[in-house]
């Protein structure tokens, strides 16, 4: 904003809070209410003669007795019938009709060629010259002699008789 509006704003809101002072004002601050004064308190003496204070009896009031209250008869409980609600009968909803079913034509897909995959070129077959292995000669294993040692029976006893 600019600052010329901004003045003529501050100069209108002071005016409203000029005015509205009065109005929020209670009244009860401005005066303080006037005292009164009793007659006879003040600094004035009492006008006419001196009469001694009179003593009245006290007075006796009779007891009040306040009649019981008869109470209502108290009748049985009423037994009410029981409410039957008739059945609530919930009328068929109408389906929409079901058409018939579309049928669509059969999708036809191309036939997809291949193409024939090339071979490469088949070499002709290389010869490989035999292997030969050379003999392999087992050198004889020689067999130590086995020898038995001789068996020898243990010596017989010979009986006695009796």
């Amino acid at each position: 904003m600019e600052p010329s509006k901004i003045h003529a704003l501050l100069l209108v809101c002071m005016l409203f809070l000029s005015t509205a002072a009065p109005i929020f004002g209670c009244g009860s601050c401005g005066k303080p209410p006037p005292k009164k004064v009793k007659p006879g308190s003040g600094s004035k003496p009492p006008k006419g003669p001196i009469v001694p204070p009179i003593t009245l009896p006290p007075v006796v009031k009779p007891p009040i007795k306040i009649p019981p209250v008869p109470l209502p008869p108290v009748k049985p409980p009423i037994d009410l019938p029981p409410i039957v609600k008739p059945p609530i009968k919930i009328p068929p909803v109408p389906l929409p009709p079901v058409k018939p079913p579309i049928d669509l034509p059969p999708v036809v897909k191309p036939p997809i060629k291949i193409p024939p995959v090339p071979l490469p070129p088949v070499k002709p077959p290389i010869d490989l010259p035999p292997v030969i292995k050379p003999p392999i000669k087992i050198p004889p294993v020689p067999i130590p002699p086995v020898t038995v040692p001789p068996v020898t029976a243990p010596p017989k006893q010979e009986q006695n008789k009796v």
